[in-house]
C-alpha cells in the first residue's frame, strides 16, 4: 500500500492490527512520514535513483541497561520504493533494534552507484 495521506485510515489499521493490546514502542503514520523523508534526505539522491530501494525500519531502536534480562519489543516496518512512492509492504512486533540500528536498507546497484557518484562530486 503507498504511503500516502489518502492511504492513512488503511495504514493505521495495519499498524493497529501488528501492535495488538502494545502499549509502548509503537508507531503511527507520521512516523513512517518522518522516516521516510529521514531516508531521503540521508541518501541525497534523485528520487528516481531510490527505485527499488527495500527499507526494514524500527522507528523506536535504543539500547536498554544491562539490567534488562531481555530486550523488549518495538513496532517494525518494510516498504519498497517505487517510481510512484513509497510502497508499505509488512507491519509487525519484533525485537527492539540497538540505538543507530533503525534504518536497514537493501540497496540494488544502481542506487550504490547514484550514491557513489553523488559522494564523488560535491
Amino acid at each position: 500500500m503507498l504511503v500516502k495521506e489518502s492511504n492513512k485510515n488503511k495504514i493505521e489499521k495495519m499498524i493497529a492490527e501488528a501492535e495488538g493490546r502494545a502499549t509502548a514502542r509503537t508507531l503511527i503514520f507520521d512516523d513512517i512520514i518522518f522516516d521516510i523523508k529521514e531516508i531521503e534526505k540521508k541518501l541525497g539522491i534523485k528520487k528516481k535513483d531510490m527505485i527499488g530501494i527495500k527499507a526494514c525500519v524500527d522507528t523506536n531502536a535504543q539500547d536498554f541497561p544491562k539490567a534488562y534480562k531481555y530486550r523488549p519489543e518495538s513496532t517494525h516496518y518494510t516498504m519498497i520504493r517505487k517510481a510512484n512512492g513509497w510502497d508499505l509492504k509488512t507491519v509487525e512486533r519484533n525485537t527492539t533494534r540497538r540505538e543507530g540500528h533503525a534504518y536497514e536498507l537493501e540497496l540494488p546497484k544502481h542506487t550504490k552507484l547514484a550514491i557513489i557518484k553523488s559522494m564523488s562530486n560535491f
